[in-house]
């Protein structure tokens, strides 16, 4: 799921609101979040001059520490109602059917109809809190589906626009095929191993010119982290 713009449509009457009616912060922190989004502006500053002032009364503040938390707090009502409906996976009576990391979120069902049920939600919720998914650029993949099984007149819908199905996608870095082979992770995770320790050789740094010591340490610091982001994950 591709959201739009998302932490720069974040309502902050939305926001406040929902800081109040779902969470048990305590005043002195409520206070201090609700001074920093109230009365913000903000201005355009181009070649050395500056537009009028303007109110800004949507989106978090970029880089914050507490930025995709209270984003999180602020979809938490969509994450509840994607949960409560039933249509969503569930391992051992706990629901997985919205995986969910900031603004990268990931709908899991076992039918074309809980699937378009969620995104049925998807559609209808945020209307109430100002902010909508792009399905221009929202996919949808059938995991390890026999070919005798494959149903060519399935439609997946996003209110009034159909989500087209795709063979592979990536969810936070980490890449996925619908046949949830491991060889593409493995591809590209030689790709980036050599890439990496060959930008660190061209940067002046190569075997010959450090200590002896020193050149495992980078490779195990910097070189293999690179590489093997996520393997844990490939085979899942």
């Amino acid at each position: 799921m591709d959201r739009r713009n998302t932490f720069d449509v974040v309502w902050h009457g939305g926001l406040m609101y929902t800081l109040i009616s779902e969470t048990d912060i305590d005043v002195i922190t409520l206070l201090a979040f609700k001074a920093l989004y109230t009365n913000m502006t903000s201005c355009v500053n181009y070649m050395g001059k500056c537009s009028d002032w303007f109110p800004v009364k949507q989106r978090t503040r970029q880089g914050g520490i507490t930025t995709p938390t209270l984003y999180l707090l602020f979809i938490n009502g969509l994450i509840r109602e994607l949960e409560h409906i039933g249509f969503g996976l569930c391992m051992f009576d706990m629901p997985i059917g919205c995986s969910t990391v900031a603004d990268d979120k990931v709908l899991l069902s076992y039918s074309v109809q809980g699937l378009n049920s969620l995104l049925a939600i998807c559609d209808r919720c945020p209307n109430k809190w100002r902010y909508n998914y792009n399905s221009s650029t929202c996919a949808v993949i059938v995991i390890n589906e026999r070919q005798c099984n494959i149903n060519e007149n399935r439609q997946f819908q996003l209110g009034d626009n159909g989500i087209a199905e795709a063979t592979d996608y990536v969810h936070l870095g980490i890449k996925c095929d619908k046949y949830l082979s491991t060889q593409r992770n493995v591809d590209d995770a030689c790709t980036k191993l050599r890439g990496t320790l060959l930008s660190i050789n061209s940067s002046g740094l190569s075997l010959k010119s450090i200590h002896p010591l020193s050149s495992p340490t980078m490779y195990t610091s910097i070189v293999k982290p690179k590489a093997l982001y996520g393997c844990e994950l490939w085979s899942m």
